[in-house]
């Protein structure tokens, strides 16, 4: 899945960024969110 994301387009990668963000409380997104 992080993988297929760089194919994706921005809304579908925002939605997945949120789906992940439910369902992990770790710093995983954090991360991703860093320039």
């Amino acid at each position: 899945c992080l993988g297929s994301t760089r194919t994706k387009t921005v809304p579908f990668l925002f939605e997945e960024i949120v789906w992940w963000h439910s369902i992990s409380d770790s710093g995983w997104l954090q991360w991703q969110q860093e320039p």
